[in-house]
């Protein structure tokens, strides 16, 4: 099978993986979500910020060295997996004896016993991060898509369970535990790696020069993408921090999945022709102008559909999350094509680059923390669209000097996709505001109005970013 084979089938069976697994997380968030109150969901939010912030010491970048240099051995990955399982028990022992502690900062109850019982996560995360490393370094998302699927039904159900008999808080507890055990365990049986009694220091400093940069990189970005659950749970309210986190579910599904299937594809695939200036250029333009294209559709549709979908999903009490989910879904926008770029630093092994920008972008969401502690949680999401626009046009004059794609024809791209979702968003706005039906309704026919744009508007115009979906798809299951 050729590379871009593999990019393509990749790409196709992460997308599978990702909207399947995290549609199911969606359907059960929902059930979730009528069955527990906004401050349930802000308590395990406020303990899951800590857990992300401690988990990326576990990879700390060795699994991205190890995708992109190919030559190394059994005895290196065997050191890796040592490694990262002493870090792991090291972090599982501070976070515990720590766990009053941070119980007392966030000032939301007793939460100790569910951060002590949510950090045998890192251990767990720890002895699987080598398997998942090989299947992802193979391109080979077929097996990962039937234990995400798997995981996260068994996790699902066990958490329905204890919320139905009225668990609360410990129901998400597990719902946590369970997906990650059921797909640690998966994972060691699908690959059928093992590890061997043997470790290299001559290894393990040769990946820790490129891993390194990316444990800063990845703190940083980590702290970024939760920088918020901390400042609206300390300084605001942890019901507040309920309807963040649940208007961040809705915008997730398309944005952050849309993100991880194409870094997590194109990192492996781009890495193999990293020396070829030509071949990089027209990959990563094609990725670029794909990601943003569908991007933009979904997120304006998710816009233009926000009020009836939430009222009709989740029901009146989460009400507040509406206007939260509308600023979100502009952030979202820019979420997937920053990654891209700093996807690309990292291919062409400049992740000084990327450490650099990284820090840029938390010194630009000072005042945005700021504004947010002040006036509410809406100008704290505010703040992070100016930071995240900003990051975009730092991130596409960097990229744009190992690459021949310049940030200008980068905002043209950009540009044309923005006015066909900013049309799509207001069509369905107005569909919304002047029907008179029940939201659930008015959800279907905002949802098929959505689609129609999309065919009718690829079709007419002849958009490259449609007609390459198009045909894609016909080549490979039109026969």
């Amino acid at each position: 099978m050729s590379l871009q084979e593999k990019a393509v089938n990749g790409v196709i069976w992460n997308t599978i993986s990702r909207f399947s697994s995290y549609g199911l997380e969606f359907v059960i968030g929902i059930f979730l979500a009528r069955i527990l109150g906004p401050k349930d969901f802000g308590v395990i939010a406020s303990i899951t910020v800590i857990i992300a912030l401690l988990e990326v010491f576990i990879n700390s970048g060795y699994s991205q060295a190890l995708i992109r240099e190919r030559q190394f051995d059994q005895i290196a990955f065997s050191t890796v997996f040592w490694f990262n399982l002493l870090i792991g028990l090291l972090v599982y022992a501070i976070i515990y004896f720590s766990s009053n502690i941070i119980s007392v900062f966030f000032n939301t109850g007793n939460i100790a016993y569910y951060i002590q019982a949510l950090s045998l996560t890192l251990i767990i995360n720890s002895i699987s991060l080598i398997q998942r490393t090989i299947l992802t370094r193979d391109i080979n998302f077929k097996k990962q898509t039937f234990i995400a699927v798997i995981s996260t039904i068994v996790a699902g159900i066990c958490a329905l369970v204890l919320a139905v008999r009225g668990y609360g808080v410990w129901s998400l507890v597990f719902k946590i535990l369970v997906f990650r055990s059921v797909e640690c365990v998966l994972l060691w049986t699908s690959t059928r790696w093992y590890p061997i009694l043997k470790f290299s220091l001559n290894h393990l400093k040769t990946l820790t020069k490129f891993a390194s940069k990316l444990l800063i990189s990845g703190l940083i970005d980590v702290s970024l993408k939760n920088i918020n659950y901390i400042v609206v749970s300390k300084f605001l309210s942890v019901t507040t921090l309920g309807f963040y986190t649940r208007a961040e579910m809705f915008k997730n599904l398309p944005s952050q999945n849309l993100t991880s299937i194409m870094t997590t594809v194109s990192y492996p695939a781009l890495s193999v022709v990293q020396d070829d200036k030509e071949k990089l250029t027209k990959g990563f333009e094609k990725v670029f102008t794909l990601t943003y294209y569908i991007s933009c559709l979904l997120m304006f549709t998710l816009l233009g559909v926000s009020s009836t979908l939430v009222l009709s999903m989740l029901g009146d009490k989460w009400e507040g999350s509406i206007p939260l989910l509308q600023l979100l879904c502009l952030v979202g926008l820019f979420n997937p094509i920053n990654s891209l770029c700093g996807n690309l630093l990292n291919v062409v092994g400049k992740s000084n680059i990327y450490l650099n920008l990284q820090v840029v972008a938390n010194i630009l969401l000072i005042p945005s923390i700021f504004f947010g502690v002040l006036f509410g949680i809406e100008y704290l999401i505010i703040g992070n669209l100016v930071s995240c626009i900003f990051m975009y046009l730092l991130f596409g004059h960097y990229t744009a000097k190992f690459v021949d794609y310049t940030l200008n024809k980068q905002l043209i791209d950009v540009g044309k996709n923005l006015i066909f979702g900013i049309i799509l968003c207001i069509s369905l706005l107005l569909f919304g505001h002047f029907l008179n039906i029940p939201n659930v309704y008015i959800l279907i026919i905002q949802f098929g109005f959505a689609l129609l744009f999309f065919f009718i508007s690829g079709e007419v115009m002849k958009i490259k970013e449609y007609m390459y979906i198009k045909n894609l798809i016909l080549r490979k299951y039109g026969k």
